[in-house]
């Protein structure tokens, strides 16, 4: 018995390490990191910016979407609320780590005054209405300082 739970345990760390080694930090040169940030992050602070429900939801998850849809879709008062918390701030994309087929992104905001945030979010590559190919948030962790 004891066997078993030893080789349960090795196994289990040999999992976990071989998902940590095989996370990869991208260059701000290579075309992954620069297709997530004009492709995903820049058009997404622009709808966040603008109050833009509907562009946001070209760039979330499907089950982003449904954890968020009552705020999404029935909170008038969120279009403006976007745009007067965000009508300053400055987005910056901070690290992208790649891991199997996720992507890990740090997004520094900073707002007028000093504060500032980093906001972790976690892509996974989706469809976009059109059928194309887009990485589409699927989790979001805020780290406000």
């Amino acid at each position: 018995m004891m066997r078993v739970v030893f080789l349960a345990w090795f196994v289990f760390f040999v999992y976990v390490s071989c998902n940590i080694l095989n996370a990869q930090e991208i260059s701000r040169s290579d075309l992954l990191y620069k297709n997530v940030k004009s492709d995903t992050f820049v058009p997404l602070f622009r709808a966040f910016k603008n109050g833009d429900v509907d562009a946001i939801k070209e760039y979330i998850s499907d089950d982003m979407y449904e954890k968020n849809k009552v705020l999404l879709e029935q909170n008038k008062e969120y279009p403006n609320f976007l745009r007067n918390f965000y009508r300053d701030a400055i987005f910056q994309v901070r690290k992208v780590v790649k891991s199997g087929e996720i992507i890990f992104v740090d997004v520094r905001v900073r707002f007028p005054g000093g504060y500032q945030n980093v906001v972790k979010v976690q892509l996974k590559e989706g469809k976009s209405k059109a059928g194309d190919a887009v990485w589409k948030a699927i989790n979001f962790v805020d780290n406000s300082q």
